[in-house]
């Protein structure tokens, strides 16, 4: 009895890690697509991508304050330029 419950808990726990693995590794790749369109857009924004140790996080919180700087300057542009 002894050994049929230690078969079945090495059973469950190889499949718990291999559930973890695969969830990990979809996570992993996730985050690598999501810092790859992160740095895309940063590029594309103009700032130097020379720096390749910047994080994700850095990068989007200098495209949010580009981003908001644009904004300052549309609303600033009086209405009869835009229709």
């Amino acid at each position: 009895m002894k050994e049929k419950i230690a078969k079945v808990e090495a059973k469950v726990d190889s499949t718990h890690t291999l559930e973890m693995f695969i969830y990990e590794s979809e996570s992993d790749r996730a985050l690598e697509e999501l810092r790859k369109n992160v740095k895309q857009v940063y590029s594309e924004c103009g700032f130097s991508d020379g720096d390749s140790n910047i994080s994700t996080f850095s990068m989007l919180v200098e495209i949010e304050f580009y981003q908001e700087q644009i904004l300052e300057k549309l609303a600033a542009i009086p209405g009869e330029y835009y229709i």
